[in-house]
C-alpha cells in the first residue's frame, strides 16, 4: 500500500504503525471472542457462532445464502448446519417463497445462546474498557465509530454479511 501524499495523509512510517495497532487491536478482539466462545458452550466452534449470527439477522437462509454469506461450499454450509441442528440451536424450515426449498432459522435455545454469548463477550469489552480513563474511552469510542463508517465505504455489503452485519446498520 502507498503512503498517500494529500495533505493530513498517513505518511509510510506513522501509517505502518497505525496499521501494525489495529492489527494487535484485532487479535485482542479476535482472542476475546474466541476464549468467551470457548468459556460458554464447548463444541460450537468461531464458524458456528458465526452460522448463527447470519441466521439471526436474517428471516430464513436457505443454504445458498448461508453458504455464500459464510464464503464456503454449500455442502460445507449444509454440515454446519447439520450440527446446529443436532446442538438445537437452529431449525430447517420450508422456504417462505419456495417451498422446494428449506431455510434455516433460529430455535429459542439459538437465540438464548447467541444473546448470552453477546452478553459474556460485551462484559469481557466492558472490563477491559472501564480501565481506560474516561476522555480515552470517549476517545477510543469515536475513533472506532469512524472506523467502522470506513469499513462500510470501503467494503462492499457481500463482505459486512459475511461477518454477520446487516447492510446499511
Amino acid at each position: 500500500m502507498k503512503a498517500m501524499a494529500s495533505s493530513g495523509s498517513p505518511q509510510r512510517p506513522a501509517f505502518e504503525a497505525q496499521v501494525d495497532s489495529l492489527m494487535t487491536a484485532s487479535r485482542v478482539l479476535v482472542a476475546l471472542s474466541v476464549r468467551t466462545l470457548g468459556s460458554v458452550r464447548p463444541g460450537v466452534t468461531p464458524v458456528q457462532l458465526r452460522a448463527l449470527a447470519l441466521v439471526s439477522g436474517s428471516t430464513g437462509l436457505t443454504m445458498t445464502e448461508l453458504a455464500d454469506a459464510l464464503g464456503v461450499h454449500p455442502s460445507n454450509a449444509t454440515r454446519v448446519c447439520d450440527r446446529l441442528v443436532g446442538l438445537g440451536l437452529v431449525r430447517r424450515r420450508e422456504h417462505r417463497d419456495n417451498r422446494r426449498m428449506l431455510s434455516v432459522e433460529l430455535t429459542p435455545d439459538g437465540e438464548r445462546l447467541l444473546a448470552h454469548i453477546m452478553t459474556v463477550r460485551r462484559h469481557a469489552l466492558a472490563e477491559i474498557l472501564a480501565t481506560l480513563p474516561g476522555p480515552r474511552r470517549a476517545q477510543l469510542a469515536d475513533e472506532l465509530s469512524a472506523f467502522v463508517t470506513a469499513a462500510h465505504a470501503a467494503l462492499p455489503d457481500s463482505d459486512l454479511t459475511a461477518l454477520g452485519w446487516a447492510p446499511g446498520t
